[in-house]
This record gives C-alpha cells, sequence and structure tokens, in this order.
C-alpha cells in the first residue's frame, strides 16, 4: 500500500509536470532570459509632455511619466526599476511637475485592461504555486475539492488573451483549493488570499494644498545630485521650494516642512528622527511606535513619497526599514535600477512600502527557487507588472527590438594573466595553510574559515604588500548585509565596514563634521567615534607612507593596471579612466605606483566627506590633465556620474555582480558620449577565476551565503554547502610564466613616459600564449564582452 501512494505520488506529480508543459503556447514554453525580461509592455504607454521642465524629455521617459500619472489616479505609486543611467530622477520630477493634471477620466479603458490582465497573472502564480505543494499536487480525483488545476491554468489563460471577461468561477476553484491546502498550512492560505484580493493601502484622502509637499528620501551622497536635478531642470517661472533636512537645518517645525513643493532627506536622518519613537515590546523582533516622540517627518501627511536607490530597504526588520514604514505618505514610490539581488524577498519589502500585498512564499519553501522556474517567474512577473516599470536601453514591442536609448557602443573585456613564479609561491603557501586550518573547524566556523582564506586568496591575486599581516577576520556589516570591508567593532559587538559606520557618523550631522556619538545602527545603543576608530588598523594615508619605504615591487595585476593606463595615452589620449577596486588597501598600492611614474589621478572613497567627495568629482569632470581616478566598492553605488570617463577597470571580481554593474554605470549613461571600454583583470587559475564564473552563474553568491552563515546553525549548514562548488574547483596553481625579474625591471624606470619598459614584459609574455577569444552579446544594451 506504502508502495502504491508513494507510485501514485510520483507519477501525479510527473503528469502534472508534462501536461503543464504541453499546455503552453510555444512562447510561453521558451526558455526565458531573466525576471526582468519578463516585463513587457508593448504599446499600453502613452507619451506625456512636461510643459514646466528646462530640458526635453527622451520618448521613454515621458511614457514613463504617463506610466505613473496613471497610478497616481487611483492614489497609489509603485515601482520605477528602470535600467541603471536611463534618468530616473528626472522621470520622478517630470511627475511631480504634472501632479495636478491627474484627471479620473484618463486612460481609463488602459487601466481596465492593465486590471484584467494582473488579476489573471496573480491567478496563475498561486495555481502554479499550488501544483508545487506536496498535499495538493498527491491528492486523488475523488479527494480532489474543485476543478483539476491544470484545466484552471488553461482557462485563465484563454480569459487573459481576450482581455475581457470575469475570473469569478476560476477565483472560487481556486478557494477551494487554498481551502484544501489551509489544513495543512494556514499562513499559506492567508498570504495567497491576500496576494489574490490585491487589496492596496489608502491611508488618506486627498491632500488640498498648493504645494507638491514631496518627501525624497536618499543615500548622503545623493541629496545634492537631487538639489541640483530639481534646480537644473524645473523652469524658474514654476518657482519650486525646496528643502534640504540634513545636520543642522533639522531644526524647523512640521509646520513649515510642509510649505515646501521637496523635502530632501537622507535614509540615516530618517532613522534617526525615528530612533526615540520606537519602544521595544516583550519580543524583542517587535516595536511601538510612539509618532509625538518622532521627528517633524513623521508628523506630515506627504502627497508623495519617494525612496531613491529603494533597495537600500530590503531587508527586514532593520531600523531603517522600520523608519520608512512609519512614514505618512498618499504615493509610495520605490526607485531603484536594481530591486531583486538574490531572490523574490528582495522584492518583497518594496511591495509592501507602496502597499501592494508581498507575494505568497510557499510554506517551508526557499524563496530563490520561485525565479528558478520559468513559468511561476513569468507569472509572477506578470502580476506584478501594473506597479512595476522595468526597461533597458533596448525592448521588445509588438515583437520588434526598439532602442529606447541611443548609448555609444560598450566593449567589455575579461583580461587573464598567469602568476610569476615568486607569487605562485606564495599563493599556495596560503591556500595549504587555509586549507589545514579548515580541516579541524566546525560547520558554522568552517563558513567564516573558508571566506577568510579566499579573501586573503583574492588580496594575493593583487599584491603581496596587502595579503600580509594578521589573520583575516571575516564577518557581515550591519549595514550593507555583505563582507564587511576594513570592519570595526563596536562596545556593543555588532561589527561594521569601517567605511559604512563611518558614513554613519558623518551623516548625523551638518556639512563635513563628524558626529562624536551616534546610535548603534543594530541595537541602538549609544557609541561614540573614539571608542570605535582610535583603535583601528592603519588609515589609506598611513598605510601609503609605509608602503613608500617599502622596496617597490610590481606584482602582475599592477603590471596589468599600469599598461591598461599606457594603453589608453598612446591610443586615446584624451580619453578618461576610472579604476575599481574592493579593497582599498591595494588602491593605496595602487596610488604609490602612480606616484612613481608620475601619472596624476584622483580618488574617491567611502571616509570622503560629501564636500570632498562632489569637489573630486567636479575635478575629474572639468580637468583637462588628470585622467584617472581611483573609486571604492563603497563609492559604486551611491549614483556617481563620472560620464567625462569612458575607461572602466575593474581590478578584481566581485562577489556581487549587481554592485559591479553599478560601478560600470558610473559612465555608461545617457550624457556618454564616446564608445566605452570595460576591462576586467583576473589572475588566471585562482580564485578570482573561479570567483567570476561562480557569480556570473549565482548573483551576489558571497554575501548571500554570508547573510545564511549568521542565520543560525541551518544557515551555515546552507552555506557551507553553497561553497563546495567553488572548493572543489580550488587547485594550487603552477608556476608563473612570468620571471622574477621582471617584476624587479620597474626600478629602472624613473617616469611616465617609460612605463611602457616594465609593460612590454608582459606583452611578449601575452605573444607567447595561445590566445582564444570569444564574444558574447548581451540583449540588454547591446555591450560586447571578449575573454582574452
Amino acid at each position: 500500500m506504502q508502495l502504491c501512494k508513494l507510485f501514485r505520488f510520483h507519477l501525479t506529480r510527473s503528469k502534472l509536470a508534462v501536461l503543464s508543459q504541453g499546455s503552453l503556447s510555444s512562447s510561453d514554453a521558451a526558455p526565458v532570459r531573466g525576471f526582468y525580461s519578463s516585463f513587457s509592455y508593448e504599446d499600453e504607454l502613452q507619451s506625456i509632455d512636461v510643459p514646466d521642465m528646462n530640458t526635453q524629455l527622451l520618448p521613454f521617459q515621458k511614457e514613463g511619466v504617463g506610466w505613473m500619472m496613471q497610478r497616481e489616479i487611483n492614489h497609489i505609486g509603485g515601482i520605477m526599476a528602470d535600467h541603471l543611467g536611463m534618468g530616473k530622477t528626472v522621470q520622478m520630477i517630470g511627475l511631480c511637475l504634472m501632479s495636478d493634471k491627474v484627471s479620473k477620466g484618463l486612460y481609463s479603458k488602459q487601466l481596465l485592461q492593465r486590471r484584467i490582465l494582473a488579476e489573471g497573472s496573480r491567478l496563475l502564480t498561486v495555481l502554479r504555486q499550488l501544483q508545487r505543494i506536496s498535499v495538493v499536487a498527491n491528492c486523488s480525483r475523488i479527494n480532489r475539492p474543485a476543478d483539476d488545476l491544470l484545466s484552471l491554468i488553461s482557462s485563465t489563460t484563454d480569459l487573459m488573451k481576450t482581455k475581457q471577461g470575469s475570473y469569478k468561477w476560476v477565483r472560487a476553484e481556486i478557494d477551494k483549493w487554498l481551502a484544501f491546502a489551509g489544513k495543512f498550512h494556514p499562513s499559506y492560505q492567508k498570504r495567497a488570499l491576500d496576494f489574490l484580493d490585491d487589496v492596496e493601502k489608502k491611508e488618506f484622502c486627498l491632500i488640498n494644498s498648493k504645494e507638491l509637499r514631496t518627501l525624497v528620501v536618499v543615500p548622503a551622497a545623493l541629496m545634492l545630485q537631487w538639489k541640483s536635478e530639481i534646480e537644473s531642470k524645473v523652469k524658474a517661472s514654476r518657482k519650486i521650494t525646496l528643502y534640504l533636512y540634513h545636520g543642522e537645518s533639522k531644526l524647523i517645525s512640521s509646520t513649515e516642512l510642509e510649505t515646501f513643493d521637496f523635502v530632501i532627506t537622507t535614509y540615516d536622518t530618517l532613522t534617526n528622527s525615528a530612533a526615540a519613537a520606537f519602544i521595544p515590546g516583550d519580543d524583542p523582533r517587535t516595536f511601538s511606535f510612539t509618532r509625538k516622540e518622532a521627528g517633524p517627518l513623521f508628523h506630515i501627511h506627504w502627497k508623495r513619497i519617494i525612496l531613491d536607490e529603494a533597495h537600500m530597504i530590503r531587508h527586514a526588520r532593520t531600523q531603517r526599514w522600520r523608519a520608512v514604514q512609519e512614514l505618512q505618505g498618499l504615493h509610495r514610490w520605490a526607485v531603484t535600477a536594481t530591486p531583486l539581488h538574490n531572490s523574490i524577498d528582495d522584492l518583497q519589502n518594496l511591495l509592501h512600502f507602496i502597499g501592494l500585498p508581498r507575494l505568497p512564499v510557499l510554506p517551508g519553501g526557499n524563496p530563490e527557487e520561485l525565479l528558478a522556474d520559468p513559468l511561476l517567474q513569468r507569472s509572477i512577473a506578470k502580476s506584478l507588472q501594473p506597479a512595476f516599470l522595468r526597461r533597458g536601453p533596448v525592448m521588445m514591442r509588438g515583437g520588434v527590438k526598439e532602442v529606447l536609448v541611443k548609448l555609444p557602443p560598450k566593449t567589455e573585456v575579461v583580461v587573464k594573466q598567469p602568476f610569476s613564479v615568486r607569487e605562485s609561491h606564495m599563493y599556495n603557501s596560503i591556500l595549504a595553510r587555509s586549507r589545514s586550518a579548515l580541516a579541524t573547524s566546525e560547520c558554522k566556523e568552517g563558513v567564516f574559515h573558508i571566506f577568510a582564506m579566499m579573501t586573503r586568496l583574492r588580496q594575493a591575486c593583487c599584491h603581496s604588500w596587502i595579503s600580509q599581516g594578521r589573520a583575516v577576520r571575516i564577518c557581515v556589516c550591519g549595514i550593507c548585509k555583505s563582507e564587511a570591508s576594513s570592519p570595526v567593532t563596536t562596545k556593543c559587538a555588532h561589527t561594521f565596514c569601517y567605511e559604512c559606520l563611518l558614513l554613519r557618523f558623518r551623516d548625523a550631522v551638518d556639512g563635513d563634521n563628524i558626529a562624536t556619538r551616534i546610535e548603534c545602527p543594530t541595537c541602538a545603543h549609544i557609541i561614540t567615534f573614539n571608542s570605535v576608530f582610535k583603535k583601528t588598523t592603519l588609515n589609506s594615508s598611513q598605510r601609503i607612507a609605509q608602503y613608500k619605504n617599502n622596496e617597490f615591487e610590481l606584482s602582475t595585476k599592477l603590471r596589468m593596471v599600469l599598461r591598461s593606463i599606457h594603453d589608453m595615452q598612446k591610443n586615446h589620449p584624451d580619453d578618461k579612466m576610472i579604476i575599481f577596486s574592493q579593497f582599498t588597501s591595494f588602491m593605496d598600492v595602487i596610488s604609490v605606483a602612480l606616484d612613481r611614474y608620475n601619472i596624476a589621478f584622483l580618488r574617491i572613497d567611502g571616509t570622503m566627506s560629501l564636500s570632498n567627495r562632489n569637489a573630486v568629482i567636479r575635478q575629474f569632470q572639468t580637468s583637462e590633465h588628470i585622467k584617472i581616478v581611483l573609486a571604492s566598492k563603497t563609492a559604486t553605488g551611491v549614483g556617481l556620474n563620472l560620464t567625462a570617463a569612458n575607461h572602466v577597470v575593474v581590478v578584481d571580481p566581485w562577489w556581487n555582480p549587481a554592485i559591479e554593474e553599478q560601478a560600470v554605470h558610473r559612465c555608461y549613461r545617457i550624457g556618454q558620449k564616446k564608445p566605452v571600454y570595460v576591462t576586467r583583470f583576473i589572475i588566471a587559475d585562482t580564485i578570482e577565476q573561479y570567483c567570476y564564473e561562480i557569480c556570473q552563474r549565482k548573483k551576489e553568491f558571497g554575501d548571500a551565503v554570508l547573510r545564511a552563515a549568521t542565520a543560525g546553525d541551518s544557515g551555515a549548514k546552507v552555506a557551507a554547502s553553497r561553497l563546495q562548488e567553488l572548493m572543489s574547483r580550488l587547485k594550487y596553481v603552477g608556476d608563473g610564466e612570468q620571471e622574477d625579474s621582471a617584476t624587479k625591471a620597474s626600478d629602472d624606470v624613473g617616469d611616465s613616459d617609460k612605463v611602457a619598459q616594465h609593460n612590454s614584459l608582459a606583452t611578449e609574455n601575452e605573444s607567447t600564449q595561445n590566445l582564444e577569444f570569444s564574444t558574447l552579446h548581451s540583449h540588454d544594451d547591446e555591450s560586447e564582452t571578449t575573454v582574452v
């Protein structure tokens, strides 16, 4: 009997899988390129002119304004997720200026058709999730509470094609199935019903005031950029009023703030303003909010709330997330080019913020698996489409490729070089010691041992100077939720990136000052600046001074960097270059080398004050003599506009490709006039090569593993298993093809005109290698990638 039940269960699951594929049209059965590619808007977007703007919006930007106006008809908002560099900020400004032009009768036909399609997609999402629940799939025909799931899928698909009719009878059947599944998984039944009902939050009635009363929440580095965009893009005749709520400018009442059209603040200022209003409950995970104890931002009923770089709230139960949730606003907009980093979970908080129900996740299921099923992935995307605008530079309309933004061509090159003999020995020595330590580690400790080993190996791929010294300490930053860079620990035992925590101290007060004390971003205990930073490791200026006292040596990676600069100077003397590195210590090494060869350069990293950072950007954009800027990981995802540069060099592969993509698009965006060249450097057959290959398949691999490792014993086991793929491929590096004497040849090089002397050594080595070229075309931005 048990065998019969088991056989029937597997037969049912197999039959469902086969029949569900067979019931699809050929277009549905085709492979899905990705979640974002599932969004298609065809002819439903209507172009809207914005007469009060100084600049002429591009056609697709006018359509974006029109789409957002449609959303605001029903006093709701949405997610503006256009691709990087496509002008999301200017579209949001256009929406604000047109808010008084919205009328109830506008787009009524399009809105009706869109609601019909969205409702059908929500039904399909739940139906396909029900197929994945074992008690449903194993339900015999006799015990079945409603019509067959496959027939319901087919009927719903047919109704969606007609764009008319009612889903009432389908919904009635689904409710029966949910009632059946609810006997075993009641929480899923509730989430699914909320999702199907699609009851959007409507907190307030219309706000009658002449002011736009729009709150814009941004990372600190974008505050002045938003101010500049509003002042330069809006006609003076419109007489827009604007206020920066930050630092000493926070001494203002809510009554005064209500009189401004735009109020711009930062995430950290908002979080600090709400800190005193949160009272912990009996459960440490729950808080009550006392509004009268909060700052003036929380006492205003805003017409519109805009979160720029909204992916910063994707992690639940953080102070930042709780503060954002307590804002009162009619229209809520989440603006981000990267709403989805690793799983559907990243979208859940964005949906909750704009007032939509969260996606139902299967009981005991992994949110990442929702995107692994192409059919379910497409249903989810279509159900979100009414509130989600995602367009790339090139998109399909009516089966025809349409170019929305005419950007110059982008060529991406991955350059691989082998170690020298001495570098190979050092790398192998670190690998051997790390494996020996790993063999005696427990599961959870093992994850961090592996990451410590990989960090040390990645540093060894850059330069021997930065891989020497004390043991590498690996932990997760409580602010950015990724591998902590130069970690610092507070007295309350919470760890953060050096740059992330320093930015919090800077953002707590106005201008370039640094606060002496702030609340811990994790637990809200008071921490002081001196207690955290007084005994930290050497800062950049100290490291650079130390490196200059050493006997100078060129690593393979450093030689690759210098050669790329020399090639640009020789072949494109009028061009400029951005050099990105995850390790600020390697940026220090590059700085020493550039000084040695008299190459002028600038530097941007997270330790800089806002005014210094903006001054560096202005100088780089305008100077004819400075062609190089070094930038850290922290400086990449905060809206930098560096279109003066058209050469991008990524010197070390990063765990999170989404952050690397942000870095590349600092220069590849609207306003770029020259062809863009992106070069990634990798040391062959090392951790760098495997890191790059894995991250092309598994987005945010490293950061996701680290978060899992801190989620308890079960999370540690998951994290450890995820690392097995990488560990199984790591191997010892053979002796390099370059002689050690090559690294010493640079001692005879005295100025920038002779950089080619030491670079020629690498050129000779390259000419002896068999180079294989494979060209991959990106459908998203028509770029070209060459692997050398």
